[in-house]
């Protein structure tokens, strides 16, 4: 990146001979860079090493990532172009969204979850994306979720649950029932896409809160999503919301569907790409009810 410290990059390029692209941010359009050739590039444009404009393909290792830990210690998973592709089509085929839609990104760019979810499958259907600065508290993800700007997220449970327990700012009334502050506004005012998709959903409501004024889906990954906080979700928002299932290595795993296919929120739904089934430790397959170990394969 232009202006940054980039020894250490130029100490490793010029070991492994490898040409340095120096990115330059445009000084008016947020998203927008221009590359050039490094300065202090070991290698130039004009020395090309043999097979250096050889294309990346389908087997080829497009990202090393550091997985989370949720559930085991983290580990270090390469994933290839073909992973990324097909993993991203899956979530579009789930996520059905319209050139219309808009996601707000809340999750860091270097996390399978904000990469494949929000940014991929946002590009795979021809919908926008907003790349916020990130999560640093709900109130600022509150602030943009009540602007309508976006038609639906996916994030994590400790973003949602931030976000539900933050009252809107101003302009707010309390409800003489429970207490909280609320927004009140016509259905109306929902962006067209959003007004379309709470009525095939069957929510099609007289009133609801601003803190999801354009929001029509919420998307869950990356950890288990409590069934109380995604009912919670559901009443607060008036929209639908989407539990899903996923790993570093496999992204997807299961999703729900939306409606008006059957929603279980105590549920992760699905499998929604790979194929998943339940095993026990000896490779034996469990009876109903039985607790048994996630296998996913392709």
């Amino acid at each position: 990146m232009s202006g940054e410290d980039n020894s250490a990059t130029l100490q490793v390029a010029a070991g492994q001979k490898v040409q340095v692209l120096e990115m330059q941010r445009h000084p008016k359009v947020a998203g927008l860079f221009s590359l050039q050739l490094h300065k202090q590039s070991p290698i130039s444009l004009e020395r090309r090493l043999p097979n250096a404009e050889k294309q990346s393909g389908r087997d080829d290792i497009a990202l090393v990532l550091h997985t989370s830990g949720t559930t085991k210690k983290p580990k270090i998973v390469p994933l290839t172009h073909e992973n990324l592709t097909v993993g991203a089509l899956c979530i579009t085929s789930t996520l059905r969204r319209q050139r219309e839609d808009v996601c707000l990104n809340l999750m860091p760019l270097y996390h399978i979850h904000g990469l494949s979810v929000n940014v991929l499958a946002s590009a795979m259907s021809g919908s926008s994306v907003v790349c916020t600065p990130g999560y640093k508290g709900p109130d600022q993800p509150t602030q943009w979720l009540a602007s309508g700007a976006a038609s639906w997220y996916s994030a994590v449970p400790t973003m949602h649950q931030g976000i539900v327990e933050v009252k809107p700012a101003g302009g707010a009334k309390t409800s003489t029932s429970t207490g909280k502050s609320s927004v009140s506004l016509s259905l109306a005012d929902r962006p067209p896409t959003c007004r379309s998709r709470l009525r095939e959903a069957g929510l099609s409501f007289d009133e609801f809160s601003a803190t999801g004024a354009g929001i029509g889906l919420i998307r869950n990954c990356s950890a288990a999503l409590v069934p109380v906080l995604a009912d919670k979700m559901e009443q607060l928002f008036q929209c639908v919301v989407m539990p899903t299932y996923a790993m570093s290595e496999s992204m997807p795993i299961a999703s729900n569907p939306l409606p008006p296919h059957l929603r279980v929120l105590r549920s992760v739904g699905q499998a929604a790409g790979p194929q998943m089934v339940l095993r026990h430790d000896n490779n034996s397959e469990p009876k109903k009810g039985e607790e048994a170990e996630i296998c996913v394969k392709g």
